[in-house]
């Protein structure tokens, strides 16, 4: 007698279990076979994409990115969740902090997001640049630090564009362009990344060969900054208005 199964049913069972329910449904075990393997597939696709998901939602809370109030806590949970959803970017997190019950490894982290970068990741790509201006699990290399983050800002991803902003402010793999620098951190800040109001508004206090000081739009940023709770805009804020 054959018997109804749900999708549900379908994408929850494993091994010998899987097999049973197509068997009372009725199905050949060629046919078996094949929609096992389709299943298998489907679910990896899915597990990617949840990875992704719980990835970016945990750089947000981590880094203050799209407007997001920082939530160190959260942003971590969410980042090992992806990490053992297989996400390359993740997992690189990981072991450079020794998350997840993996050992701390700036190694280690480079070569998971070089792989992460290499298959177009934006979020990888501004981790390799940072890797390689620090010298953090890779060779220090300011030109390949450059490379990389025109790479990540080029995909539109707000922490990419600031960090090549950082880089065209302080000649890091590149000649010195403040004005370039501005523009890409008021791009980035625009979309909501609080490193990049807290970066415009100490140009604003302390001034530069494109801005004048200006401690009122020093302020104003800073409380951008602080509104997403970064925490260094929150002592600024308190030593201006205080």
């Amino acid at each position: 007698m054959k018997i109804k199964i749900s999708w549900s049913q379908l994408m929850q069972a494993n091994g010998d279990e899987f097999r049973s329910i197509l068997e009372k449904a009725g199905l050949k075990k060629g046919h078996i076979a094949r929609l096992r393997r389709w299943i298998y597939e489907y679910r990896e696709m899915e597990d990617i994409k949840e990875g992704h998901r719980k990835c970016s939602e945990g750089y947000a809370l981590l880094f203050g990115e799209n407007f997001a109030k920082i939530d160190k806590q959260k942003g971590r949970v969410l980042v090992v969740e992806a990490c053992k959803l297989g996400n390359p970017t993740a997992e690189g997190k990981c072991h450079f902090e020794g998350w997840g019950g993996l050992k701390r490894n700036h190694a280690n982290a480079a070569q998971c997001w070089l792989q992460a970068a290499e298959q177009g990741d934006a979020r990888a790509q501004c981790n390799v640049g940072i890797a390689y201006e620090s010298g953090e699990g890779i060779e220090k290399d300011p030109k390949e630090a450059f490379k990389w983050y025109l790479k990540s800002a080029a995909q539109g991803l707000a922490r990419g564009e600031a960090c090549l902003a950082y880089a065209c402010q302080y000649g890091v793999g590149v000649e010195k362009d403040e004005k370039r620098a501005m523009e890409l951190y008021e791009r980035a800040a625009e979309a909501g990344l609080s490193r990049a109001c807290y970066n415009i508004a100490i140009c604003y206090e302390e001034g530069n060969s494109v801005l004048q000081k200006d401690p009122d739009k020093a302020l104003k940023w800073y409380k951008k900054a602080a509104d997403q709770l970064h925490p260094r805009a929150k002592i600024a804020v308190a030593k201006l208005v205080g």
